[in-house]
């Protein structure tokens, strides 16, 4: 399987360009973000290093699962129990590595750095060992960093939104849906669907599922065989008219009846983005009283940090990258904005797409005759 996958995802681009119920008109992803084809095993059982997977345990409340990379390469889960239901939870941003001998180090690369973004596409292989009636594989993602003031801050999977797949063979079908609210996760019938598709699903077979999110568009597709039989169409193809479009944090998870024990492998996860096709994002519903600009955050950062600022007028609004020389390096913004608050990705690259080097970098936010100012530290 791993020496057909490498074939596979060297032309997974074209299978994407290519493939889809709506694909002419919706944007295909331009880069990969992260993957994990779990082969690096002899070193790393516990899924900390390649790419770092965060499971949930006793201390969380959640008894007797397990997550672990086998001897064959692949990610096992097994459901164990928390409160009234069997669950497990592996959970990742795409972090390159958990230290478990250091998790300070983890907790700076959690502060400093999300490797995913909410506008991606998720390829992944799974194979549902062992499921008991009534219970579900969900793949959820859009997930919501906790407070970085906290150490290691994840993605709280009893309190996140999220977007899902969710795939559930005692039906034989998979679906689309979102939800939010306190352990809203662990109650699939109470979520928003957007879509259904039937699959006939058996035990013990690999099957490939690709999951979409863009803005609003959400598509799914699952498929039995090699990577490259992946069907042309999507088998859900729907939108969401009011998406939320921020959560970074992605997880593989499995619900059943306590106590547990359904198992299933994953294998191949392939995580790709679109870049900055819409990169400021408005955040607020009620209008801001003051033109501001917030400082940038992580400050420092790398490779890439956040900038807010506030508008109270429609006008020609430019946001704007300096070096210390007065060399402007980037331009983030140059169009006519109407009042708000908005929210735009730095990247730490100047505008030919280079990255920049370490140091302090000027921000100059302008909207008509207003100007203003900060700094920022980019550090590697």
């Amino acid at each position: 399987m791993k020496s057909r996958l490498l074939v596979g995802l060297s032309i997974t681009l074209t299978l994407i360009l290519s493939s889809g119920m709506s694909l002419a008109q919706d944007p295909a992803p331009v880069d990969t973000m992260w993957m994990d084809l779990f082969d690096d095993t002899d070193q790393d059982s516990a899924g900390f290093f390649n790419v770092g997977w965060i499971r949930f345990g006793e201390e969380d409340g959640l008894t007797n699962s397990i997550v672990r990379q086998t001897a064959d390469g692949y990610l096992y889960l097994l459901s164990g129990s928390y409160q009234v239901i069997g669950a497990v939870v592996a959970e990742t941003n795409g972090l390159p590595f958990i230290n478990p001998l250091d998790l300070e180090a983890t907790d700076r690369l959690l502060k400093q750095n999300n490797f995913s973004h909410p506008n991606q596409v998720i390829t992944f292989q799974f194979n549902l060992f062992n499921m008991r009636p009534g219970s579900v594989l969900i793949l959820a993602t859009r997930m919501v960093q906790q407070d970085t003031a906290d150490f290691l801050p994840v993605a709280d999977p009893t309190e996140s939104p999220a977007y899902a797949l969710l795939i559930d063979p005692n039906t034989n079908t998979f679906s689309i849906g979102k939800y939010a609210g306190p352990f809203a996760a662990l109650n699939p019938k109470d979520w928003a669907y957007f879509g259904m598709a039937s699959f006939e699903f058996e035990g013990d077979i690999w099957y490939w599922a690709k999951f979409y999110l863009h803005e609003g568009k959400l598509r799914a597709k699952i498929w039995e065989g090699e990577m490259t039989d992946e069907p042309m169409d999507w088998m859900i193809a729907a939108e969401d008219t009011a998406p939320r479009v921020t959560g970074r944090f992605t997880m593989f998870a499995i619900l059943g009846a306590p106590p547990g024990g359904d198992e299933v492998y994953i294998d191949n996860v392939l995580v790709q983005g679109f870049g900055d096709l819409t990169p400021v994002e408005p955040i607020a519903t009620t209008m801001p009283t003051s033109f501001a600009l917030e400082q940038n955050y992580p400050n420092p950062f790398n490779p890439e940090t956040f900038i807010q600022y506030s508008l109270v007028e429609k006008a020609l609004t430019r946001l704007e990258i300096y070096n210390l020389m007065g060399q402007r390096v980037r331009t983030l913004v140059a169009e006519v904005q109407p009042p708000g608050t908005y929210r735009i990705r730095f990247d730490g690259r100047n505008d030919n797409g280079n990255l920049l080097p370490s140091g302090v970098y000027l921000y100059r936010l302008t909207s008509g005759k207003q100007v203003l100012m900060k700094k920022m530290l980019l550090v590697k």
